[in-house]
């Protein structure tokens, strides 16, 4: 018997800063369920980073990494029901900031019949939302260790930050049995921690860039998106 793999034009698409206005990881410290000493907690944990990123000595790629991790420990010993509530208002709460000349881009790949893929460093749960929000084919996260369907605080395995998300499409489409041509794909996402996916495929979008990946863009000739159109 013949396996056949499906080809499949891609369009990756980040969330915070280029799908949405503001940042869905911080949204979670609105949530009235997470504790507010948890929330200390977290800052404790993230501040001595914070310091060391903010003076050019530790990349936003590696600090992402630490964030995610440190804020994991705001649902340690959450059922998986309450995460999931969790994921399905955060991303509730963020669709009213849709950027809607990139919702438009989306659509667009949509009617073309290309395979969308979002892809954040945020909790694979909250991606999975914002792909249903917006009937995308699948949302690609940080997945979270549970034991029991109760959350240990721990991510499993790598984060999805940097140039580890090229690494989770990857994985996604072989577990899919998709074959695609980076050459052929496009990418959108606004920082310079997304330089790798942008980098892999044949048509990235610096959306809404950062001050360092908007320059990258201007020198490497890439399309840029930086107002509403």
């Amino acid at each position: 018997m013949t396996h056949h793999t499906q080809h499949k034009r891609l369009a990756l698409f980040d969330i915070d800063g280029t799908l949405v206005k503001g940042n869905t990881s911080r949204m979670m410290l609105d949530f009235p369920q997470i504790s507010r000493w948890r929330i200390a907690e977290v800052y404790v944990r993230v501040l001595p980073f914070w310091f060391i990123h903010k003076t050019n000595r530790m990349s936003q790629e590696a600090f992402r990494d630490v964030f995610i991790r440190s804020i994991a420990h705001l649902v340690r010993g959450w059922e998986r029901s309450e995460t999931e509530q969790l994921f399905t208002w955060i991303a509730a709460r963020m669709s009213t900031t849709f950027y809607p000349a990139v919702v438009e881009r989306l659509n667009n790949h949509k009617t073309n019949g290309d395979h969308i893929i979002l892809v954040s460093t945020m909790f694979d749960g909250t991606v999975a939302a914002f792909a249903k929000h917006l009937d995308a084919d699948v949302g690609l996260g940080t997945p979270l260790v549970y034991q029991n369907n109760i959350c240990t605080g721990q991510i499993a395995g790598i984060s999805c930050a940097g140039s580890n998300k090229i690494k989770y499409v990857q994985q996604y489409l072989a577990s899919q049995g998709y074959s695609a041509d980076l050459a052929e794909g496009y990418a959108y996402a606004d920082s310079i921690s997304d330089l790798p996916m942008l980098s892999a495929v044949g048509h990235p979008v610096a959306t809404y860039p950062d001050e360092k990946l908007y320059a990258i863009a201007q020198q490497q000739g890439w399309e840029i998106i930086n107002e509403e159109q």
